[in-house]
C-alpha cells in the first residue's frame, strides 16, 4: 500500500469518525483526544519509530475492542457477585470493580502488544516511548468511549497547565475532603505502557517492577477518585490524596526523561549503514516520515543487539526487511 493510499484511507476514516461523534454530541471529547494525540506524537518525534497510522489503529483497538471487553467483564463479574456487592452496591462498583477491571484491561492490552512484538521480532525496533504511544492511543479510545455515555458531564481539571500537558486530567472537589486528581484513561494507560516499556532497559530481576508499581497506583487513584463521595469525611484513605496532585506531572516528566534518555541512546555509536542511509533526503513529507520511522527501527535494533547479542541471528531477517524498505523510502 503506497503512502498516498494510506493517507486517503486515514482521511476517509477521520471524516467518518468526525461525523459519528458530531451525531453523538461528543465533539469536544474528540477535540481533546486529537490534541492529546497530536501533542505527544509531536514531542516524541525525535525518538519515535511508531507510525501515525499504527497509532490510529491502536486508537480503534481501544475504542472498539478493549472498551467493550472491559464492559463485558464488568457485567459478568457484577452478575457473579452477591446483589449487595454488585447491582445495589455503588461502592463496590465504583471504587473497586471499575478501577480494578479497567486498569487491568489497560495493562493487559499493552502487555499483549509487547508480547506480539516479541513473537514477531519487532520488539527490537521499538522503544519505551513507542510503547507509551501505543498505550496513549488505546487509552484515548477508552476515554472517548466513556465520553459517549457522559456527553454532558462537566469535569473540573486542576489547572490550565496540567490540562494542556496531560489532557483529560480530572479533579473531584468535595467540601470538607481532600481533592482527588485522576489523570484519566488516556494518560493512565500511557503511564502503565511507559513503565512497561522501561523493561527494555532494566535488569531482569526488576524489569517489570515499575509497571507493577504504576498499575497499582493507577488503580488506587482511580478508586479514590470514583469512591470518595461514598466514604466518610476524614477516612484514612484520604492520606494519599495530596499525592494524586503530582501524578500528572510525574507522568509528563517521565515522558520527557524517557525521550531524552532514548535520544542519547539512538545517537550514540551510530553504525556506518545508518550514516549512509541517513544522507539521502526524500522530497515528499510522507516519504520523509517513513524514512524517519525506519531509521529509528534500525537505531533501536542497534541498541537492543548491543545489549542482547544472542538475538542477532533472529533479528537479521527482520532488519533486512527494514533496510530494504528504508532504501525504497530514501530513493
Amino acid at each position: 500500500m503506497s503512502n498516498i493510499i494510506r493517507a486517503i484511507y486515514f482521511g476517509i476514516w477521520f471524516v467518518v469518525v468526525l461525523i459519528s461523534y458530531a451525531l453523538l454530541g461528543v465533539l469536544p471529547a474528540l477535540a481533546n483526544a486529537l490534541w492529546f494525540a497530536a501533542f505527544y506524537l509531536l514531542i516524541t518525534l525525535p525518538v519515535r519509530s511508531l507510525r501515525v497510522l499504527a497509532f490510529a489503529v491502536f486508537f480503534f483497538v481501544g475504542l472498539l475492542i478493549i472498551s467493550h471487553a472491559t464492559l463485558v467483564s464488568q457485567l459478568i463479574i457484577g452478575i457473579v457477585l452477591p446483589p449487595m456487592w454488585s447491582n445495589d452496591g455503588r461502592f463496590v462498583h465504583l471504587a473497586l470493580l471499575a478501577p480494578i477491571t479497567e486498569e487491568t484491561a489497560k495493562l493487559f492490552s499493552v502487555a499483549l502488544v509487547l508480547l506480539l512484538w516479541k513473537l514477531t521480532g519487532a520488539r527490537i525496533a521499538f522503544g519505551a516511548t513507542d510503547l507509551m504511544l501505543v498505550g496513549l492511543a488505546i487509552g484515548i479510545g477508552l476515554n472517548v468511549f466513556e465520553d459517549m455515555f457522559l456527553p454532558n458531564a462537566k469535569i473540573q481539571t486542576p489547572g490550565i497547565i496540567t490540562n494542556i500537558l496531560v489532557p483529560g486530567t480530572e479533579l473531584q472537589v468535595t467540601r470538607g475532603r481532600p481533592d482527588i486528581v485522576f489523570i484519566g484513561h488516556a494518560a493512565s494507560t500511557a503511564f502503565v505502557a511507559l513503565a512497561l516499556g522501561w523493561s527494555r532497559y532494566l535488569p531482569k530481576l526488576v524489569r517489570y517492577l515499575p509497571a507493577l508499581g504504576v498499575w497499582v497506583w493507577m488503580i488506587w487513584t482511580h478508586a479514590l477518585y470514583n469512591g470518595q463521595d461514598l466514604l466518610d469525611r476524614g477516612h484514612i484513605v484520604f492520606f494519599t490524596a495530596p499525592l494524586t496532585w503530582i501524578t500528572p506531572w510525574m507522568f509528563f516528566l517521565a515522558v520527557l526523561a524517557t525521550i531524552g534518555f532514548e535520544f542519547v541512546l539512538l545517537h550514540r555509536r551510530v553504525t556506518d549503514v545508518e550514516k549512509q542511509l541517513g544522507q539521502t533526503r526524500p522530497r515528499s513529507i510522507l516519504r520523509w516520515l517513513e524514512k524517519h520511522n525506519l531509521q529509528r527501527h534500525l537505531a533501536y535494533a542497534r541498541v537492543w543487539l548491543r545489549g542482547n547479542p544472542q538475538d542477532r541471528e533472529k533479528a537479521e531477517r527482520y532488519l533486512n526487511r527494514v533496510v530494504v524498505r528504508l532504501q525504497r523510502a530514501a530513493a
